[in-house]
Order: structure tokens, then C-alpha cells, then sequence
């Protein structure tokens, strides 16, 4: 039903009426999405060595032996400066975005050196 034709033949209270119910309709459908201020991330050890330390945002957390995870509580959001120190001394680093909806985020570290964000 074209929505010109129903207000063309309504008085003009009618008319008012339908514009309101239009315009409340297209304002609850608007619905912001609230970010977090905070994000959890958990690291995932899949290298082939024992890590000596992660780093994310000033947090330090030692010792993740192969197979292990470990979480991050309260990291800000916006870029972050991950590094981690392999046993044989490798620094392993990238930075990633905490942005989004989301507040978890999965970091892990793969059996070739990469980190993937999932």
C-alpha cells in the first residue's frame, strides 16, 4: 500500500497521526550499540616452544608452555603493542585494534610464529 495514498485520503488529524507513527517507528528501529571500554583477551600458545613472556598494554604474564592459555583481564581499548619472548629468545610482536562489540578477544600465536586474531 503506497503510504501517499493513505495520507492523501485521511483528514488532517489522520494524517498528523500516521507522520507520528512513522517517525517513532524510523527512531526505535536506530539503536547505538555500546562499545566497551575494556576487552579480555586470551593468548593462545600453538608454537612449538615454551613462551618466557606475553605482553599486551603493559601487562606482563610469564611462562606459557605449549598448548596453554592465558587471559588478559581490563586492556583498554584501541591499538595495543603485543610481544612475546620465545624460550630460544625469538621476539614475536604486532599490534591489534580492540574495537567493536565484542569485549573477548582470541589471540593465537601458530605453530609457524604468526598471530591470528579470532
Amino acid at each position: 500500500m503506497n503510504i501517499i495514498k493513505v495520507l492523501h485520503g485521511q483528514g488532517t488529524a489522520m494524517r498528523y497521526f500516521y507522520l507520528i507513527n512513522i517517525i517513532f517507528l524510523l527512531l526505535s528501529c536506530h539503536q547505538e550499540t555500546e562499545l566497551p571500554d575494556v576487552y579480555e583477551v586470551t593468548f593462545h600458545n600453538r608454537y612449538f616452544e615454551p613462551i618466557t613472556s606475553v605482553e599486551i598494554a603493559d601487562n606482563i604474564i610469564e611462562a606459557v608452555n605449549v598448548g596453554e592459555n592465558i587471559t588478559f583481564s581490563n586492556i583498554p581499548f584501541g591499538q595495543r603493542q603485543i610481544t612475546v619472548i620465545t624460550q630460544s629468545g625469538l621476539i614475536i610482536e604486532a599490534v591489534i585494534s580492540l574495537i567493536g562489540s565484542n569485549p573477548y578477544v582470541n589471540i593465537v600465536l601458530t605453530e609457524n610464529g604468526q598471530m591470528q586474531i579470532k
